[in-house]
This record gives C-alpha cells, sequence and structure tokens, in this order.
C-alpha cells in the first residue's frame, strides 16, 4: 500500500541489509560463485561482478520447453505508465506479455513453481499479480 512505502522510505526499511553494511564501511563479503541463474544471465552482470562465476550445477540446465532461446528480450514501443501513490512504474503491454508467456510455459509442462518472474518496479509487481489473478483459463499456483 502507499502508506507502507512511505514508511519503508521515511525510515530506510528498503535498504538491504548487505547495502547497510557497505554503508557504514563494516567488513563483508561478496561471494564469487553463484547457483542460481543460468550463465547466459550471469553474463549479463560482468560488467558489474567481474569475478562472479557459475557453479557447475548451472551449467547442467535443460533448455526451457516450448521456446527457441532460455534468454530472450522483448523489444517494443508501448509507453510506461506512473502509479502515483507507489511512485513506480508501470506497463500494462509487458504485463500482458509476461502472463501469457508464463501460461504459456506452464502449458508446456513446466511447474509454476519453476517460474519466477522479476520486476524493478513495485507498479509492475502489482499489474503483474493482478493479471494472474484474473486471467482467465488458467492458474499461476505456485509462479513467483
Amino acid at each position: 500500500s502507499p502508506h507502507v512505502c512511505r514508511l519503508a522510505r521515511r525510515y530506510a526499511l528498503d535498504v538491504s541489509m548487505f547495502e547497510r553494511m557497505v554503508n557504514n564501511d563494516m567488513p563483508c563479503r561478496r561471494l564469487n560463485t553463484q547457483h542460481r541463474m543460468r550463465p547466459q544471465i550471469r553474463r549479463l552482470m560482468n560488467h558489474i561482478y567481474d569475478d562472479l562465476h557459475d557453479h557447475e550445477s548451472v551449467t547442467k540446465y535443460g533448455d526451457v520447453p516450448g521456446v527457441k532461446h532460455n534468454m530472450f528480450f522483448v523489444d517494443h514501443r508501448e509507453t510506461e505508465s506512473e502509479n502515483e501513490d507507489l511512485r513506480s512504474h508501470l506497463n500494462n503491454h509487458e504485463a500482458g506479455f509476461v502472463t501469457a508467456l508464463c501460461r504459456y510455459l506452464i502449458q508446456q509442462g513446466i511447474s509454476g513453481s519453476k517460474i519466477t518472474i522479476l520486476t524493478t518496479y513495485t507498479g509492475q509487481l502489482l499489474v503483474l499479480k493482478e493479471r494472474m489473478r484474473t486471467f482467465v483459463g488458467g492458474s499461476f499456483a505456485g509462479v513467483r
């Protein structure tokens, strides 16, 4: 809710523990082996984490059923909207695309618990949740 967002900003609750440690010059370490992302996604981070490596387990992930590539980008010309209460961006076109893609992946036999949708904007997260809640003809159980 807008009230929670304002409180989070007021008391810096939107700052992670790691960021607090760095900001206060506390000793901290960053791991250099990742165990979750496909190598194609990790490579996008090379300019930030130049010493990040893949654990052997992520190199053995199978291909995603029903799509040509395991990672792709969507280019479109649809404009973003602003959620004034949250001071956050959203894009209904992207939310519709992601919802349809998620449903398609579930139809290909992928369990919802194996699907994670990442978004940087709270406004977009709320639109995605609402679209999935009201999507006709499908359950998004387990999708994160």
